[in-house]
């Protein structure tokens, strides 16, 4: 994304390494027990980047539970509050409000309020997006695409996945079709949505 909503990455990849030495065990170790190469470990501790698969394998070798990976001082602490980070016509780089979480939530969650009547009857003006910044999306959900050239938004239903391609549809009705799949559009799933009369 252009703007840089939390340094997730910067989270995982230190934790990784912190989880590495309060054990005393080295990468290597903790490729042989997720069955990785060496260099792969390498990659997360350096960038962060790691499927959310292969961040449940590290935090069952290291002990640790999945939470403490995402940012939580421990695993059992769920957030009170999802951050959101401005609406639909305009992501902010930091949180605008916060949003009560009414239950477990983990810090994998972040808020959009809708803005606009672009995706009614689907999301209606004022409501707020529940969105997830780790699990990639699958087919058959909604997702958030935005573009980091532009800061354009869009609400698509996602139809398929390729490699260099997605299939999207409106999610109001409408022709799918296929679209490359754009370096500077970050997708994202669309977990839930909370009604603005709940607020």
């Amino acid at each position: 994304m252009g703007t840089e909503i939390t340094p997730l990455r910067e989270i995982i990849r230190a934790r990784i390494s912190l989880g590495l030495e309060e054990i005393g065990r080295k990468q290597r170790w903790l490729a042989g027990q997720v069955g990785v190469s060496p260099s792969a470990v390498t990659g997360w501790v350096q960038e962060g980047q790691i499927t959310i698969d292969n961040l449940e394998l590290v935090a069952e070798a290291l002990g640790k539970p999945l939470q403490w990976f995402l940012g939580a001082s421990s695993g059992a602490e769920p957030v009170e509050h999802i951050p959101i980070y401005g609406s639909t016509e305009a992501i902010e780089s930091k949180p605008t409000r916060y949003l009560p979480a009414g239950g477990p939530a983990g810090p994998e969650y972040w808020a959009l309020e809708v803005a606009g009547t672009h995706w009614d009857p689907r999301y209606r003006d004022g409501e707020m997006l529940l969105l997830d910044r780790i699990r990639p999306p699958a087919p058959g959900v909604d997702v958030l695409l935005h573009s980091q050239a532009t800061g354009e938004v869009r609400v698509e239903a996602l139809v398929a996945v390729r490699p260099k391609a997605v299939c999207l549809a409106p999610v109001c009705g409408g022709s799918r079709r296929w679209e490359d799949r754009e370096l500077d559009w970050a997708i994202y799933s669309i977990a839930g949505v909370h009604s603005a009369f709940a607020l």
